[in-house]
């Protein structure tokens, strides 16, 4: 019995061993070029020429075109949900002669909604959140905890996938996705055409992302909504403009979702949660687009195109927060 105990050991020792080793040959010769890193090198060279910080999803980081919005930088990520704008604005709060001025918040019908972790974004995030206190209103404060360890010391365990991506194709889906899209000032655009479907194919990949949306179909996660009135309560209380963008989508997509979940109830806390907020200026540009399919890259993704448009519209809330004294 100990004989096997103690190869049982050595085997799990043996793997740890090799996976930490992976773990560190990934991110030296992979992540560099990743997006978060990619951006933080942009970012540095900027210097300190930013006051304007767009926060959310993937819907702000190819929704935004950022000079149009002034000395702004498009600081979104996939997955970018409240927990994590909370804990990325409190860090850019405090560093020494933070810039930050105002503030650009996404507020999409998902962001209220249970969201699974985006492992590949750990090592970005770790430093910069309390994934105890996470844990805790999560009713998960250790694994949260470990979570959060993982993310700062060992960002890679569990990330097979990436790797045996590069091992067989040379790097990783994410990477080749980044690296065939230009970054300008944080944010990616692209001139993806939706329109170039055919019918059909639209409406299957409009139920395809509200299904990557909602997939925990009719519930609004309380632990979103209490971050997400975090944010809103620290720009306040330091004096930022805050302007909250709920993105265009497509008929088609609000169609799908709309069979998954109740959007009036989403909007219903949306309004209770800003009611309490009268300095910050709301921008429901859902339909914005709704007649004009060709300014779409997918059902809930508008282009380049759309992206400028769009900024003119936010870059005029932005200004109007200037007027109101924010």
């Amino acid at each position: 019995m100990a004989r096997e105990v103690s190869m049982l050991a050595v085997l799990v020792i043996t793997a740890l061993g090799l996976h930490l080793a992976l773990d560190d040959w990934y991110r030296h010769t992979v992540h560099h070029d990743s997006l978060p890193e990619r951006r933080s090198r942009e970012y540095a060279e900027l210097g300190r020429d930013v006051d304007t910080f767009v926060f959310g999803d993937s819907h702000a980081l190819w929704g935004v075109d950022p000079p149009v919005l002034g000395a702004a930088y498009d600081i979104a990520l996939p997955g970018q949900f409240p927990a994590k704008v909370h804990g990325l604005l409190n860090h850019l709060l405090s560093e020494e002669g933070s810039t930050v001025r105002r503030i650009v918040l996404q507020a999409d019908p998902h962001t209220l909604w249970p969201h699974p972790e985006h492992w590949f974004l750990m090592r970005y995030y770790a430093p910069r959140m309390d994934f105890v206190a996470l844990g805790r209103m999560r009713g998960e404060p250790l694994a949260y905890g470990v979570r959060g360890w993982l993310g700062r010391f060992a960002p890679y365990v569990g990330q097979r996938a990436m790797m045996l991506g590069y091992l067989g194709d040379g790097q990783p889906p994410e990477l080749a996705w980044v690296r065939s899209r230009p970054l300008t000032r944080g944010a990616i655009l692209t001139d993806g055409r939706w329109l170039d479907l055919p019918m059909g194919e639209r409406a299957r990949v409009a139920r395809e992302r509200a299904g990557i949306h909602f997939f925990y179909g009719d519930a609004i996660d309380e632990v979103a909504v209490a971050y997400f009135r975090r944010v809103l309560e620290l720009a306040r209380d330091r004096g930022i403009g805050v302007v909250v963008v709920e993105y265009p989508v497509s008929p088609a997509y609000l169609a799908a979702a709309s069979k998954r979940v109740d959007l009036a109830e989403i909007d219903r806390r949306l309004d209770g949660l800003l009611a309490d907020h009268p300095e910050v200026r709301r921008l429901d540009a859902r339909g914005l687009f709704s007649g004009r399919v060709e300014l779409f890259a997918d059902p809930d993704h508008i282009n380049r195109r759309g992206a400028r448009e769009l900024s003119l519209r936010i870059r005029a809330e932005l200004d109007a927060l200037g007027s109101d004294g924010a």
